[in-house]
């Protein structure tokens, strides 16, 4: 299952393209999160959310009824403070032709230009699932010493943030790296999940699940943090039933 968070400050229109991705024959395989402002959205990546899909409305939140007036923060401006440098496909959509190029300022997928059809919107999911297809094959370049190491995500059971360093768990063993846990877990596919502050877990190697932590098949132990609990499980469950 793909998750998906929808943008949009306009409840009609929040309603409305939520039922459009549903139309799309797509529509099974995803599951959307609905966000009126950038303060929820931010609010639930802080939480621990992640989102393989963003389908952002670029005009928000006026704040005077002229629309020629532009308003405090567009949807260009959350996508650069949240989603420039990870992994999640952006969509952009408005009823403004005038911001076709501005879109160029922040990577992205697809332009949706309202009304939006479930055709055009079918091409942009299209879109976004095959660049996520790609990047979930991509090898990662890593610094381990003096040397760059490549290293196939699939490879990688569990990943420990210890002292500023990334201890790397992989099947051929221990890497050890300078890298930010948060730069790793936009790197990856979203077989991995951020299970506690200090872990990532790749659910390709869980043998079983506990509330409190995820037992690999090599018997290594990672614990789940309690405010990650509910995002730890409904990943596992996805992941177990093949619909992540």
């Amino acid at each position: 299952m793909y998750r998906l968070a929808i943008l949009e400050d306009d409840s009609t229109q929040l309603d409305l393209l939520d039922k459009i991705i549903q139309k799309t024959k797509y529509g099974s395989e995803i599951e959307t999160a609905r966000f009126s402002n950038a303060a929820e959205l931010e609010q639930s990546l802080l939480d621990g959310a992640s989102f393989d899909i963003a389908l952002v409305d670029i005009r928000l939140a006026d704040t005077a009824s002229n629309e020629n007036i532009e308003p405090v923060e567009t949807g260009i401006d959350v996508v650069h403070k949240l989603f420039v440098a990870t992994n999640t496909q952006v969509i952009y959509v408005t009823g403004y032709d005038m911001y076709h190029s501005d879109v160029y300022k922040t990577p992205h997928v697809f332009f949706l230009l309202k009304p939006v059809t479930a055709e055009r919107m079918t091409q942009a999911l299209e879109a976004a699932l095959l660049q996520l297809k790609n990047i979930s094959e991509k090898p990662l370049r890593l610094r381990v010493g003096q040397d760059e190491v490549v290293i196939e995500p699939h490879t990688i059971r569990y990943v420990e943030s210890h002292r500023r360093q990334l201890h790397i768990h992989t099947v051929n063993g221990e890497l050890v790296t300078y890298l930010r846990l948060d730069t790793l877990e936009n790197m990856l596919p979203s077989s991995f999940v951020r299970c506690h502050k200090s872990y990532l877990a790749n659910l390709d190697y869980v043998a079983r699940y506990r509330v409190n932590e995820l037992e690999l098949n090599d018997g290594s132990i990672i614990p789940v943090s309690q405010s990650r609990r509910a995002t730890v499980r409904d990943w596992f469950f996805d992941h177990v039933r093949g619909t992540r």
